[in-house]
């Protein structure tokens, strides 16, 4: 449990350095206290209503200045970063083939869970490219989603069609 305290003390940090009405809801462990850490959940209370995940300050930073944007919203300012300016991010779903072209690999995790769904609906900012996938395939980085890939329904048949989720900023 020292390590499950450790993180949301983390988390709670980060949430407090982005003040603007964000709250923290906890760590992402969802093999239990031991397993992998996938990054702290937030919730943009003041503005936006939704929730995203990040593993650090900065990414967290980008996803809130992003999600206001996105929503309409003045973005928050923070300090070093007076205009809130961002990188503007694009979505984009391709065809890749199917469940089994990816059940060879073992580096994917697979998300059914519907919250856990609606939190990589989040992270990509709910955009229209993913907003009809049920479930996903997940590599985890360090910091990050390395890749995603959606596809329809809950249950993984084999034959279903998968498209790669991703995101390009310029």
């Amino acid at each position: 449990m020292a390590r499950v305290e450790t993180l949301r003390e983390e988390g709670q940090a980060i949430a407090q350095k982005l003040g603007n009405g964000v709250g923290y809801y906890g760590p992402w462990l969802p093999y239990g206290p031991e397993g992998e850490f996938m990054g702290h959940f937030f919730q943009d209370d003041a503005v936006t209503e939704t929730s995203f995940v990040a593993f650090n300050y900065e990414k967290a930073k980008a996803i809130l200045i992003q999600s206001r944007k996105d929503f309409g919203a003045e973005p928050p300012v923070f300090k070093g970063n007076p205009g809130g300016e961002m990188m503007r991010c694009y979505v984009k779903a391709r065809e890749k083939g199917t469940i089994l072209d990816l059940n060879k690999r073992g580096d994917l995790i697979l998300v059914t869970d519907s919250q856990d769904v609606s939190e990589i609906k989040n992270y990509f900012g709910d955009r229209p490219a993913i907003k009809e996938f049920d479930g996903f395939f997940v590599k985890m980085g360090e910091a990050d989603l390395d890749e995603v890939y959606g596809f329809h329904g809950i249950v993984p048949n084999l034959e279903k069609t998968v498209w790669q989720v991703e995101r390009t900023c310029k």
